[in-house]
């Protein structure tokens, strides 16, 4: 299976652990590998993640969460071969902002 991140998706988890190394130090990379320890999860069984909610067209988008952080990974299945991560978005903000990256 192909995983690829998209360049929205990769800036935003860029971001996300930026923000917690301010935080604390090394909290930003504990967030990247729960990050990286998702996705391959993802990988081994894409089909196990629920769909996202509230989303009615054809494309098989999914999501998972990021514990323990507030986050989830947007993904779509493009075929049975190739995942595409959309966005990895904050549980509380601006829900549904990564949805024009559909077009």
């Amino acid at each position: 299976m192909k995983l690829e991140i998209s360049q929205a998706a990769d800036e935003e988890a860029g971001a996300a652990a930026d923000w917690y190394n301010a935080q604390r130090r090394g909290l930003g990379t504990d967030f990247l590998e729960a990050l990286d320890r998702l996705l391959a999860r993802v990988v081994d069984a894409p089909e196990s993640y629920s769909r996202v909610e509230d989303y009615t067209g054809v494309r098989d988008l999914r999501q998972g969460l990021l514990r323990p952080f507030p986050y989830k990974v947007i993904f779509e299945a493009v075929s049975q071969e190739k995942l595409i991560v959309l966005a990895v978005a904050h549980t509380s903000r601006r829900p549904g902002y990564w949805r024009d990256r559909l077009a």
